[in-house]
């Protein structure tokens, strides 16, 4: 599943992807979910113009941050970090 936000939730969440071009991120995204993960895209938001792609959430950072420590190496490389939205 591929879910969009549409605005701010308050939750952490764990990012393996960004682009300033969101069809490469929804086509990124089609390739995961194929694989069987559940996915959000991040809209661009603050300053930022880049859409992100999340893989998994947390209420708080410390969950969030232990996830995303988890999953560096694997699946999704080194390039796994956090973002509130």
């Amino acid at each position: 599943a591929i879910e969009t936000l549409s605005s701010r939730s308050g939750r952490y969440y764990v990012v393996v992807a960004s682009s300033i071009d969101g069809d490469l991120i929804m086509d990124y995204a089609k390739k995961l979910s194929a694989k069987g993960a559940s996915l959000t895209i991040i809209p661009p938001f603050g300053k930022t113009k880049f859409h992100r792609l999340a893989v998994s959430y947390a209420d708080n950072y410390t969950s969030a941050q232990a996830a995303a420590d988890g999953m560096k190496g694997g699946d999704y490389g080194n390039n796994v970090w956090v973002v509130k939205y």
